[in-house]
């Protein structure tokens, strides 16, 4: 098994809540609290998308990833 992680800057993950949820940024950054930190998820993962960039590019990635992951999964 495999895990990937999508990591985002933290000023992008408090951009993204708030449109998403029309909070409060106290909220938002309550939201964040509750979450594992990211020095607490990368060990976690055995890959990681940063996803900063336009949608477009982290998609490729993504699909990157996908073609991989198959072609691991056949390797069984």
């Amino acid at each position: 098994d495999r895990v990937v992680l999508i990591e985002a800057p933290r000023h992008l993950q408090l951009q993204r809540i708030l449109a998403r949820d029309g909070c409060s940024n106290a909220t938002a950054e309550a939201i964040l609290a509750a979450q594992l930190t990211r020095t607490q998820r990368l060990p976690m993962a055995q890959d990681v998308v940063i996803n900063d960039a336009d949608p477009e590019m982290v998609l490729g990635w993504a699909q990157q990833l996908q073609v991989r992951y198959r072609k691991l999964a056949g390797q069984r």
